[in-house]
């Protein structure tokens, strides 16, 4: 992936969720590490809660899921929203 194409996916996550890029930034460094720890071991489709995670390091991933979502046997996931009024 081309430089550009990482910081056109950056921006939009950024602008997308209203967060700051050097908050997303921060998380990116640990981002893959955060996808290989829960990606392994189960059916390869992975599912991102907003309970779980903070907005920032939601958006750190996305951008690591969409970086290779056009690799052969890219990790297939979907995101899911805390629904309003849940405590989870």
């Amino acid at each position: 992936m081309k430089s550009q194409e990482f910081l056109g996916i950056l921006k939009d996550e950024v602008a997308a969720r209203r967060l700051v890029e050097k908050d997303v930034r921060h998380c990116l460094k640990t981002a893959y590490h955060q996808v290989s720890k829960i990606g392994h071991g189960n059916t390869g489709f992975l599912t991102l809660h907003h309970g779980n995670l903070s907005e920032n390091q939601i958006a750190a991933l996305v951008i690591v899921l969409r970086i290779q979502a056009d690799w052969p046997d890219a990790i297939r996931w979907k995101e899911v929203r805390k629904q309003a009024g849940s405590k989870k």
